[in-house]
C-alpha cells in the first residue's frame, strides 16, 4: 500500500469520535487521557446508557451517525448492566454504532450474554494502552472499511438503477426503430414489380430477399408502353439504413411515375441505357461524406423487335439461356456508378428468340458460402438455372431459389440476394 494511503487511512482513524459510556470519573480520566495519547482527539463522554440514547436518538435518521464508536464500561458485568446493553441495543444497530465493553466479569458466561446482546468487542480490564487501543484502531478500521463498502454498494446500486432506466429507454428506442425498419422495408418491397408483368411475347418472375429488415438491392421492371420494358437490378454499397436510403433515392429517378424519372425523354422517347447510366453516374457521384457508389445492369426491351439493350455497370454478369444451348454469361461490361466523374458506359445488344431465358443475379448468391464455408458460385448458379422443366418461369425461380437454400443449410445469407428473370415467349 502507498505510504500517502497509509497515512490518509490513520488519519480517518484517528479522527474517530469514541463515546464513552461511564459513571466512573477515575475511569473516564484515564481512559481519555490514554486515547489522547494515542492521538484520538474526539472523545465525549455521558454518565449512562440512558442519556447515551439521549444523545444518540436525534441522529437516527441521518447519515452518518453522531459518533463511530461506543466504549462502555461495563463494570463487573452485573445482570443490570447486561440489561441495560439489551435496551439499547436497537438503537446502536439503528445508527450502526460497533459498542465495546470493558469490565471484570466473574464468570465467562457472562461475556457470551454481552456478546448476544450485540457488543462486539468485550476488553477486560485493567486497560492497557496496546491491548485497548489496538482493537479499537482494529475495529474502526473495518467500520471505515464497511462504511465505504456500504457507499460503494449505494453507488452501485443507483449505477445499476440508472443502467436499468437507460436499457428500459434504449430497449424503447430499438423497439421504435424495429418498427420503422418493418415500414420501411414493406416501403421497399412495395418497389418490386407485380408478381404478373409482361405481355404475350415476354413473361417475367424474380426473387427478393435483404439480410436485414431493408437492404441495398432493387430489382424492377417497368413497362414503359405496350411495346419497351426498362428492366434494372441494382445494388447499393454496403448494407442497412444507409444503402437502403440510396437505393430509394435511385428508385424515384428509374420510375415511370416520378417527375424526376430518366426513363424517357422530353419527348416521350425510351432513352438509352448507356445515356441513363450517365446522368445516373452525374447526380450519385460518390464523395467524402456520401461514401457510396452502386452497381447495375440497366437494359430496356423492345418486345417488337426482341431486341435487348442493356448495359452493365460493375454488376454481375448476365446469364443468358438461348433455347436448347448451354448457359453463357454476359462479361462485358463498364464500372459501377458514382466512383468516377470520367466513367463512361458502353451500351451492349442482344437479339432474343422464343423460349431463351435472360437472369439478372446479385452477388449474395454467388458469393454466398455454405456450412463448409463453400462459395456458392456461378457454376452452381447456371447449372441449377438450367433445368427448364417447370410450367412456369416463376416455378422455375421458386425451384432454383429453394434449391439455394438447402444448399445453404443452416447457414443465412449474409448479402441481400436478388434474382430476376425474363423468358421470351
Amino acid at each position: 500500500m502507498p505510504s500517502e494511503m497509509v497515512f490518509l487511512l490513520v488519519d480517518e482513524i484517528l479522527s474517530s469520535r469514541i463515546l464513552v459510556i461511564s459513571a466512573d470519573v477515575e475511569y473516564t480520566e484515564n481512559l481519555d487521557e490514554l486515547l489522547r495519547t494515542e492521538g484520538f482527539d474526539s472523545i465525549s463522554i455521558v454518565k449512562d446508557i440512558a442519556e447515551a440514547i439521549f444523545f444518540l436518538k436525534p441522529f437516527l435518521n441521518e447519515d452518518p451517525s453522531p459518533v463511530d464508536l461506543i466504549i462502555f464500561e461495563g463494570g463487573d458485568l452485573c445482570e443490570e448492566k447486561i440489561e441495560e446493553v439489551w435496551n439499547a441495543k436497537e438503537t446502536f444497530e439503528m445508527l450502526d454504532i460497533p459498542l465495546v465493553v470493558t469490565g471484570e466479569p466473574k464468570y465467562s458466561e457472562e461475556i457470551v450474554e454481552l456478546i448476544e446482546t450485540g457488543c462486539i468487542d468485550f476488553i477486560q480490564k485493567p486497560l492497557t494502552s496496546i491491548n485497548l487501543v489496538s482493537r479499537l484502531k482494529t475495529l474502526l478500521n473495518l467500520r471505515l472499511a464497511n462504511r465505504k463498502l456500504k457507499k460503494h454498494q449505494f453507488e452501485l446500486q443507483n449505477l445499476t438503477s440508472q443502467l436499468e432506466h437507460k436499457n428500459r429507454r434504449l430497449n424503447s428506442i430499438l423497439e421504435d426503430i424495429r418498427f420503422d425498419l418493418q415500414l420501411a422495408g414493406e416501403l421497399q418491397r412495395s418497389f418490386l414489380p407485380p408478381e404478373r408483368i409482361g405481355n404475350e411475347d415476354v413473361e417475367f418472375a424474380y426473387f427478393y430477399q435483404p439480410c436485414e429488415t431493408i437492404g441495398g438491392d432493387l430489382i424492377n421492371v417497368v413497362p414503359v408502353s405496350s411495346r419497351y420494358f426498362v428492366i434494372y437490378l441494382l445494388d447499393v454499397s454496403g448494407h442497412g439504413v444507409s444503402a437502403a436510403l440510396l437505393a430509394f433515392a435511385i428508385h424515384r429517378y428509374l420510375s415511370s411515375e416520378s417527375s424526376r424519372s430518366l426513363i424517357k425523354k422530353a419527348g416521350g422517347e425510351v432513352r438509352e441505357p448507356a445515356e441513363v447510366l450517365k446522368m445516373l453516374n452525374k447526380d450519385f457521384l460518390m464523395h467524402n461524406e456520401w461514401f457510396k457508389y452502386f452497381t447495375i445492369t440497366y437494359a430496356v426491351y423492345d418486345s417488337k423487335t426482341r431486341l435487348l439493350r442493356y448495359c452493365r455497370a460493375g454488376q454481375t454478369p448476365l446469364l443468358i439461356i438461348k433455347n436448347r444451348q448451354e448457359p453463357q454469361l454476359l462479361m462485358s461490361g463498364s464500372p459501377p456508378v458514382g466512383v468516377s466523374s470520367a466513367a463512361t458506359f458502353k451500351e451492349e445488344k442482344i437479339l432474343l428468340e422464343t423460349g431463351d431465358r435472360l437472369y439478372l443475379y446479385s452477388d449474395g448468391f454467388t458469393e454466398a458460402k455454405g456450412p463448409k464455408d463453400e462459395i456458392f458460385g456461378e457454376d452452381r448458379l447456371m447449372q441449377g438455372l438450367k433445368c427448364s422443366e417447370c410450367k412456369s418461369l416463376k416455378a422455375q425461380i421458386e425451384k432454383f431459389t429453394q434449391h439455394f437454400f438447402d444448399w445453404l443449410g443452416s447457414e443465412r445469407p449474409r448479402d441481400d440476394i436478388a434474382l430476376l428473370a425474363m423468358k421470351i415467349k
